[in-house]
């Protein structure tokens, strides 16, 4: 174990793609209508509730957030083909769909004219329900999204647990992926720094594929065992650090999330 522990609370998914920036914002609704099919066959989905869209108003001048009960697949498809903003499927209502921390899964995407921004999030009695599934359903929908549409790049794909983090005699490292990840999605297409992490050695205990062009790392099984993911996520912090140079943020108490560009550090 590192010096940093982790109270552990649930499990968050952040994943990011783009494509060419002369793509077109429908090209970009595609995309998102391919990502809601593939999030439909999974364990994720009969547990979202509530939808909420926050986006700019133009008409008002300002933000703008509405709400309404979790649609079929193909209303949703609708609604998302051509919108701006940020789309929240929850597990709840319209609070869970504001504050996604309080509910029992989410699943958030914020679709741009270039790239696509996603979260997904499970409490712990969530996870205790899905268990593999919480990581397995999600891999499966990044590889099929990839499969479908191969122009894709993803720029970063990873699991971490969430909940309150404590340090002992230090600030914390701050980069722009998770350390303390268990789970790993590289694509070498998107990076270098991607194909740098993708080629890299890992540890024997690491469950390392490849599929549709991405190498999937996993540091453990069944995030719902806690002493195993509390374990896994400290391997990867030691791990991942002898690869990317982790940065400490000024003001770090109130901005730990701050994420600060990290670069490949050589090692011989």
């Amino acid at each position: 174990m590192t010096d940093m522990d982790y109270e552990l609370s649930g499990l968050e998914w952040k994943l990011t793609t783009y494509w060419e920036k002369s793509a077109s914002q429908y090209q970009a609704s595609v995309y998102v209508s391919e990502l809601l099919e593939q999030l439909a066959k999974t364990n994720w989905w009969p547990r979202l509730e509530y939808v909420g869209h926050s986006f700019w108003d133009m008409h008002e001048r300002q933000d703008r957030t509405t709400f309404s009960p979790m649609r079929t697949l193909e209303d949703l498809q609708k609604v998302t083909a051509g919108a701006h903003g940020t789309f929240t499927l929850t597990q709840g209502g319209a609070r869970e769909a504001v504050y996604t921390m309080e509910s029992e899964a989410f699943f958030t995407f914020d679709q741009r004219k270039d790239f696509l921004e996603v979260k997904a999030g499970a409490s712990s009695t969530t996870l205790a329900d899905m268990k593999e599934r919480s990581l397995d359903d999600i891999i499966d929908l990044v590889c099929a999204l990839k499969r479908a549409r191969p122009e894709i790049r993803v720029s970063h794909a990873s699991a971490a647990p969430f909940g309150p983090l404590f340090f002992n005699d230090r600030k914390p490292p701050a980069v722009h992926r998770p350390l303390h990840a268990v789970v790993d999605i590289f694509d070498p297409q998107a990076s270098e720094e991607e194909r740098a992490l993708a080629h890299a050695p890992t540890p024997p205990t690491v469950r390392r594929r490849e599929r549709d062009g991405l190498t999937i790392l996993s540091w453990v099984n069944d995030p719902s065992c806690w002493d195993q993911t509390r374990a896994a996520a400290a391997h990867h912090e030691r791990w991942m650090t002898r690869w990317v140079r982790p940065f400490v943020a000024d003001g770090w108490q109130g901005e730990l999330w701050r994420a600060e560009m990290s670069r490949i550090v050589q090692h011989g």
